[in-house]
């Protein structure tokens, strides 16, 4: 016994966590390619704004998009001309477009 289990409760343990995480793995690319998907649009609005005011919007309130520190989806303009859009994948991780290159990149 190791504090109080028996190995085999051990083995059943460490067994029962790894199928947890092999089954959340699934859902965390599709939660992935939903915000993916999500930020596309946004991409789209921020381009339709662009188009007809000249310039980028300050922020996504100005697409009438309310911004929260929940996101799930974040803007910011680089400059004049460039922005990010991101969203976060886990912790300290994220996936960002970037309108300079036109792609998304973990």
């Amino acid at each position: 016994m190791v504090f109080g289990y028996s190995w085999r409760g051990l083995s059943r343990n460490a067994l029962a966590l790894l199928l947890c995480l092999a089954l959340s793995l699934p859902s965390c690319e599709r939660r992935s390619a939903t915000l993916q998907r999500e930020g596309n649009r946004l991409v789209q609005r921020i381009e339709t704004y662009r188009l007809h005011h000249g310039k980028l919007p300050a922020s996504l309130t100005q697409l009438g998009v309310a911004e929260t520190e929940a996101g799930p989806l974040y803007y910011q303009p680089v400059d004049a001309t460039t922005y990010q859009v991101w969203f976060g994948t886990s912790l300290g991780k994220s996936e960002t477009y970037s309108s300079r290159t036109k792609k998304w990149r973990r």
